[in-house]
């Protein structure tokens, strides 16, 4: 229940900041890929079909960002992704009015085809290097 008391203008700003840290509770983002909601976390292989990061629960505007844009890069007004390297990236999104934030963890991995270029047949393993001898000391005591 809110109590509205007076009619000034900083009574209704405060009444909205209070509507907004309310509402920013439920700030959600979620990724699709090609019409299919993902959950929380996501792996994806280079070269799949790029997802789209949006948002629920927005009081203000919107805004997406990676943590790690050398993994996955992403659009921050519209939120789309591109997949950039193997590795793990969180994609955020800011809602504009309190600065509230969620994150969705997505993990990029290679393709199979990138799998098996690593492993090539008939290359030569890289040398092991010898193992440094375990040092040995002794004390010698003599009798009296």
């Amino acid at each position: 229940m809110i109590i509205f008391l007076g009619d000034d203008e900083s009574t209704l700003r405060r009444i909205e900041k209070l509507l907004a840290r309310v509402l920013s509770k439920f700030l959600t983002v979620v990724i699709t890929i090609g019409g299919k909601s993902m959950g929380k976390s996501l792996a994806v292989k280079l070269g799949d079909a790029p997802g789209v990061a949006s948002a629920t629960g927005i009081v203000g505007i919107a805004s997406f960002s990676s943590d790690n844009p050398a993994v996955a890069t992403v659009d921050p007004v519209s939120g789309q992704l591109a997949y950039v390297s193997v590795g793990l990236a969180d994609i955020i999104v800011t809602d504009s009015a309190d600065g509230a934030t969620d994150s969705c963890a997505l993990g990029v991995f290679p393709t199979a085809s990138q799998v098996v270029e690593t492993l090539t047949p008939g290359a030569a393993p890289a040398p092991t290097p010898a193992p440094t001898p375990a040092v040995r000391a002794s004390i010698f005591v003599p009798k009296r």
